[in-house]
């Protein structure tokens, strides 16, 4: 078992995504002026969850994501802003709840065409 990077492999992908949202989390909480401490106490959390979000130790939910996206007045997308990500329609994500947030982020991670086009169908019956 070596540790070798294989192109496309989804956990350096990931690991490289944790790592932009916790540098553009940092970057917006110093472009607000705030030290770590208070964004931390703003979101009942302790300064050192909030420096292990911002160096990667420490992967974010899709819920906190989204009170800290509140908690710093930006949407959810900046997080994921290099200038490289394919950036989606401009949507303000941030006006969606944490659990419609969490159902983009499940839904993104499947796999298989077929499935997605399944429960495309089965939304598109519940519509009102």
């Amino acid at each position: 078992m070596g540790t070798n990077k294989i192109p496309g492999d989804p956990r350096a992908e990931a690991r490289g995504l944790d790592i932009l949202v916790g540098k553009n989390i940092q970057k917006y909480r110093v472009k607000k002026n705030l030290t770590q401490k208070q964004l931390g106490n703003r979101l009942g959390l302790t300064f050192q969850q909030i420096q292990k979000y911002e160096n990667a130790t420490n992967r974010v939910s899709a819920p906190r994501l989204f009170m800290i996206a509140q908690t710093l007045e930006v949407p959810v997308i900046c997080f994921f802003d290099d200038n490289g990500f394919k950036k989606p329609n401009p949507i303000d994500v941030s006006m969606l709840s944490p659990e419609a947030v969490e159902l983009a982020i499940n839904y993104d991670r499947i796999g298989k065409a077929r499935v997605k086009k399944a429960l495309e169908v089965i939304l598109d019956d519940l519509k009102p």
